[in-house]
């Protein structure tokens, strides 16, 4: 097990001047269905991004019947374990969609999650350390289609018996609004909820709550002024369908313990999924945050023990 601080001091080398550069390389209009010299342009972005960190990137392509035989694809830049055995067959997979949805160039949604994931990719890389467990960073296609590339990503897991130890979905995580009753609330939530639009949502299947516990004793540690909220769910939240809505939700689907981090998308954001989802519009500081404290738990569950549920 790491000594925490060399984790929080790891964590902090995340930068918000880079965070800032990929947002506005990435906020352009990039549906793969009708503008796909755009996605071709973030690909080879993101592709040069994973290779700067020293992490090379496999295509995993993939296809959606409804567009044809047009072939897609799912980015995975990894950090390997030295060998099989300890932990190493176990899977840590942080992801983000880079696709947006028709007509928006998608700041929040999900420029944001896309630069907090190759940020964090960096961070992790730059540890230099062999981690106990395989870290995968996945820059998912076709989320807006209905969570298409990390379907597929899940169930081929799911299909070859590969284990996972944690998934975190990052989507929309870069828009704050401090106004009072600034954040609406979902009716039927079994927690509280600030009415301001300042905290990052933390939202588990019941598998990830011993993840949940672990992030929130990290984002004391690495940003304690950053406001955060967990929600545990049962049944793979069925009974909240808002709490589905990215790609964590076929992760669930299969058994796997995964975390949703999210600004909670349109219940704070009016810009979501508009013409006007511009960089200007978002909380770089915010974003910060989240990487810092995503390197944290990443890094975390990469060389040290699984979080477990106490014994009943």
């Amino acid at each position: 097990m790491l000594p925490i601080d060399q984790i929080v001091t790891q964590a902090m080398a995340a930068e918000p001047e880079r965070l800032r550069r990929h947002v506005a390389q990435l906020s352009i209009v990039r549906n793969q269905l009708l503008n796909p010299r755009a996605i071709d342009r973030v690909v080879r972005y993101i592709t040069d991004e994973f290779d700067h960190a020293g992490l090379p990137v496999q295509a995993e392509p993939f296809h959606w019947w409804p567009s044809g035989w047009r072939r897609h694809k799912n980015l995975i830049a990894t950090i390997p374990v030295p060998s099989a055995g300890d932990g190493g067959d176990e899977r840590i997979i942080i992801g983000a969609h880079y696709d947006s949805v028709p007509f928006s160039p998608g700041a929040d949604d999900n420029a944001s999650g896309v630069a907090v994931l190759l940020e964090a990719a960096r961070v992790c890389a730059g540890f230099g350390r062999a981690p106990r467990r395989r870290i995968d960073f996945i820059a998912f296609g076709m989320e807006e289609e209905g969570y298409v590339g990390s379907d597929h990503h899940a169930s081929s897991l799911a299909r070859r018996g590969v284990p996972v130890a944690a998934m975190v979905s990052l989507e929309c995580v870069g828009y704050t609004d401090r106004r009072p009753h600034s954040q609406q609330i979902i009716p039927g939530l079994p927690i509280r909820v600030p009415d301001r639009g300042t905290f990052l949502a933390v939202i588990g299947n019941r598998p990830a709550s011993p993840l949940a516990d672990a992030l929130e004793r990290l984002v004391q540690l690495v940003a304690p002024k950053f406001e955060s909220v967990t929600l545990v769910v049962d049944d793979n939240g069925r009974a909240l369908p808002a709490t589905r809505l990215s790609d964590h939700a076929p992760f669930w689907d299969r058994g796997y313990p995964a975390l949703l981090l999210t600004d909670t998308a349109f219940l704070r954001n009016p810009h979501y999924h508009q013409p006007h989802d511009l960089p200007e519009t978002l909380d770089v500081e915010f974003m910060t945050h989240v990487a810092r404290c995503v390197v944290a738990l990443t890094l975390t569950l990469a060389f040290g023990d699984l979080p477990r549920e106490p014994a009943a």
